[in-house]
């Protein structure tokens, strides 16, 4: 291909494949048994389904720390997920986050293509940080009313099984959306018993919207990542797009799934920094483990297959 890998610094620069005299790296060293570990199924021919959620990149986007929020939070609730853009076709998915949404993030034609992807059939999600689009009332089924900041309402009391979210307290500045619901189903309250998470019908879709930048306020609070059970959210939103999320019961593990003429590629990355274990429930357990690192024990159990990863640990394996 004649197209570079980057456009301004080698990416190398920053990942420190080779030192200034260019011996390799313990990057390189690592990418080196990695390949080896690649050679052994280049040949089964393996492909991975199309993702089925994207979170969408603003146009103008000074800080990005909520669409990477955005992308952890999917990723913790099990969800194969990718990056899109406004502009770009979202036919091949089924739900789409746009979080924390400021004002100037996106065009009108960038809106009309989102607006057309929800009444064709999609799901969206929309936290809000104060960009009130056109036709935002009957998208969501709400009335708008103004901004406020309040850094106290940041608690989410949902009326189904996630139970509650609290983030309140600490300083935030942050813009929380003031409106009162037309039509739409009341997921969460805040601490004022003030609608934060509605769900709307939209054609024949759904539109979400969170009064509050959920993904923003997530770093400003130590530990809420892991701690608050936000990823379930993430995972019920899921489930309203339809989506099967193919999860492994612990959501600090990715787990993804390839096909293949061999059987199943399967691989599963510990992302804490703590050992952890997960099940596959598998119905047949002949596998074969092809490489991986911390890798502390793969077994057959009753429930399937028992496995559990060391800190940063990962595990490669076939699966008949």
């Amino acid at each position: 291909t004649d197209e570079l890998p980057y456009a301004a610094n080698p990416f190398e620069k920053h990942l420190g494949l080779v030192d200034c005299e260019g011996r390799p790296g313990a990057v390189a060293e690592e990418i080196k048994e990695f390949s080896k570990i690649a050679q052994s199924f280049s040949a089964g021919g393996w492909h991975a389904d199309t993702p089925q959620a994207a979170v969408i990149v603003p146009r103008h986007i000074t800080d990005n720390t909520a669409i990477f929020n955005c992308y952890i939070l999917a990723k913790m609730a099990g969800l194969d997920v990718r990056f899109t853009y406004p502009d770009s076709s979202l036919e091949e998915f089924k739900l789409v986050f746009m979080p924390s949404v400021e004002e100037s993030s996106f065009t009108l034609p960038d809106w009309e293509n989102i607006k057309r992807f929800v009444h064709t059939g999609g799901t969206l999600y929309y936290s809000y940080k104060g960009s009130a689009m056109r036709d935002m009332e009957e998208l969501f089924g709400i009335r708008l009313e103004g901004d406020d900041r309040d850094g106290r309402l940041h608690k989410f009391a949902f009326n189904n099984s996630l139970g509650e979210i609290d983030l309140s307290g600490g300083d935030s500045n942050s813009i929380v959306m003031l409106m009162s619901n037309r039509t739409a189903e009341v997921i969460s309250t805040d601490i004022k018993g003030q609608p934060n998470i509605l769900l709307n019908s939209y054609g024949n879709g759904k539109a979400i919207l969170c009064t509050e930048p959920l993904e923003t306020f997530i770093s400003e609070r130590h530990g809420s990542m892991p701690g608050k059970g936000i990823h379930n959210f993430y995972e019920w939103m899921a489930s309203q797009a339809g989506i099967i999320v193919n999860g492994c019961g612990n959501h600090f593990i990715e787990y993804k799934q390839l096909s293949g003429r061999g059987g199943t590629l399967n691989y599963l990355i510990n992302h804490s920094f703590e050992e952890q274990t997960c099940v596959l429930p598998l119905q047949k357990m002949a596998y074969q483990t092809l490489g991986g690192r911390n890798i502390i024990k793969v077994e057959a159990g009753e429930g399937g297959l028992n496995i559990t990863l060391g800190p940063a640990g990962a595990v490669l394996l076939i699966t008949a």
